[in-house]
């Protein structure tokens, strides 16, 4: 098994702002269809510059995903509240902690984020006092902290509940490494972790596994990486994710 630290030199998933109010936030999750089994359990650490009242709709968007989700792993999140080095434009930004590769129920050679790891491998990686997931929240924003009042959300506000459902969730897999080169038209599907570079001798992530064109072609399979070819399919603005659900996970 092989562990990557996820630094900050690395291209986290940043959100950024669009400024068109339309007053909607996350609603109150439904009743599931299902019971869950073995519900994940979401431990969130605030650093101390986070509102008292912003914790609760923190807290309500990791109630809607342990709803949904299963893994016997418990998940930590850190949230770090600050705007230093933040582009104005951006709301919020999210990584996971690590990739690992070679972990037991795993794909071979293909880097998963580490919540995902220890839900496969139904094991402890890091230490339970480490964060598997870590989003940074701008604070210069105006946030909206009702999220049990849908009616209360006013023009230029921003719904913390919403934004942190959509990061958290970034951060447990829900993102992927594709670049372009400096020359506009070569395409990189694949990252090599201990340069921090992309490079066609790297590691795919596993969502990119299931990036396909409009054609349904895999871009992992069926496009060699560094390529122009890849690179036109990437800039296509015509790419799907298709998944096949195992229902036993």
């Amino acid at each position: 098994m092989k562990r990557y630290k996820v630094h900050d030199d690395h291209v986290p998933v940043i959100c950024k702002a669009h400024h068109s109010d339309h007053q909607h936030i996350v609603p109150r999750a439904a009743t599931p269809r299902n019971t869950i089994k073995n519900p994940a359990v979401f431990i969130i650490d605030y650093d101390d510059n986070i509102p008292v009242n912003a914790i609760p709709a923190v807290e309500f968007a990791a109630e809607i995903l342990s709803a949904g989700l299963s893994s016997t792993i418990p998940i930590r999140v850190q949230v770090i509240w600050g705007a230093q080095n933040i582009e104005s434009g951006t709301l919020a930004f999210a990584r996971p902690s690590e990739y690992i590769v070679d972990f037991p129920n795993s794909t071979e050679k293909v880097a998963y984020p580490i919540a995902l790891a220890e839900k496969l491998s139904g094991m402890h990686i890091n230490s339970e006092s480490e964060p598997d997931i870590i989003v940074t929240v701008n604070s210069d924003k105006q946030w909206y902290y009702g999220f049990d009042n849908p009616e209360g959300i006013r023009n230029g506000e921003f719904d913390l509940a919403t934004v942190m459902l959509h990061e958290v969730t970034h951060g447990l897999g829900f993102t992927g490494f594709a670049g372009i080169a400096d020359d506009g038209v070569t395409g990189f599907m694949k990252f090599n972790f201990d340069t921090g570079n992309f490079d066609k001798n790297g590691t795919p992530v596993i969502f990119n596994l299931y990036n396909t064109d409009g054609s349904g072609q895999n871009l992992c399979r069926s496009f060699e990486d560094q390529t122009t070819r890849l690179g036109n399919a990437l800039l296509s603005n015509n790419l799907f994710l298709n998944l096949t659900l195992d229902k036993k996970n």
